[in-house]
């Protein structure tokens, strides 16, 4: 759907602009 893109494209952006602390948070979303 078009808010699930929306939301993918904010995802991605967010991640490029954080970087490494994106990353670090992703890693601790899988430990949960």
């Amino acid at each position: 759907s078009e808010i699930d893109q929306s939301q993918f494209s904010y995802l991605a952006v967010y991640d490029e602009l954080q970087g490494a602390n994106a990353q670090r948070v992703f890693e601790e979303m899988e430990w949960e």
